[in-house]
């Protein structure tokens, strides 16, 4: 068993087959055809010598009198992240990815065998946890909360790309002390329940919630309406239920082992 990390348990290693919901494994409503490639858009995803690959740039034509020579446009591999400038001709065409967005749920990290973090999920409605890579997550990988409900897009394992809530609400942990004066002045580090450090207004208190904005760029946004108190206890209650199954799915299995240890005596 490999040792669980900060917030989340993941401790089920020996799952039961996944319930169907319609999802059918990690191919979710994929869609290909093909696209001319002065017809390709930022941000696309696209099969370029069988490796996915995002539209990083709008397609620059470059002509030769009257007529379209050429075609610039730089892609992204998404798994490397390396970007490759190609230079095509006009009548050449990729072949476009598009996925559908399915919601999902954090369930916590575990260490791999490196010592290396991996941040587990589940889709909803499901029971096998899959794994998304850091640099998937856009830099907001500490502002995850067990339950926090996401959407993913996931072309044959690949997971492309995570689209995230506009916010979340997180407990203040810790807050150093403030001092007047300074550039500073007007705002402190505070330490979030996740251990997450950022700068909040001066009046912000251990103890009190606050809600962060993830859009964009990440930072604190303002005091947590109803709304936003509804949706983090959402998170919570889903979270608390799913730990509920986990446990009982391990009696399960362990009053199984039991059963066949006495047959097999």
């Amino acid at each position: 068993m490999r040792a669980v990390r900060r917030v989340g348990v993941v401790r089920n290693t020996r799952r039961r087959a996944v319930r169907g919901s319609g999802y059918g494994g990690v191919v979710f409503g994929v869609r290909e055809y093909k696209l001319n490639v002065t017809d390709l858009e930022t941000g696309q995803f696209v099969l370029y010598e069988d490796k996915v690959h995002q539209v990083a740039s709008t397609p620059q034509s470059r002509s030769k009198g009257r007529q379209i020579s050429s075609v610039e446009v730089k892609l992204k591999e998404v798994v490397t992240e390396k970007y490759k400038p190609m230079k095509l001709r006009p009548q050449e065409t990729l072949e476009v990815i598009e996925v559908l967005r399915l919601p999902a749920r954090f369930i916590g990290t575990e260490e791999d065998d490196e010592g290396d973090e991996e941040y587990q999920f589940v889709y909803e409605g499901e029971e096998e946890p899959f794994n998304i890579d850091v640099s998937r997550l856009e830099g907001k990988h500490d502002f995850l909360k067990p339950g926090i409900r996401l959407f993913v897009r996931s072309y044959e394992g690949t997971v492309l790309k995570v689209d995230w809530p506009s916010n979340v609400v997180m407990k203040v942990a810790k807050e150093e002390s403030f001092t007047s004066g300074g550039a500073d002045a007007v705002t402190k580090k505070v330490e979030l329940e996740n251990g997450a450090i950022m700068r909040v207004p001066h009046f912000v208190k251990a103890g009190e919630l606050i809600k962060v904005r993830l859009q964009d760029s990440i930072e604190y946004w303002k005091n947590p309406d109803a709304d936003d108190l509804a949706t983090n206890q959402e998170y919570a209650k889903w979270y608390s239920e799913f730990r509920k199954t986990e446990d009982e799915d391990e009696e399960e299995e362990e009053e199984d082992d039991e059963e066949e240890e006495k047959e097999k005596s």
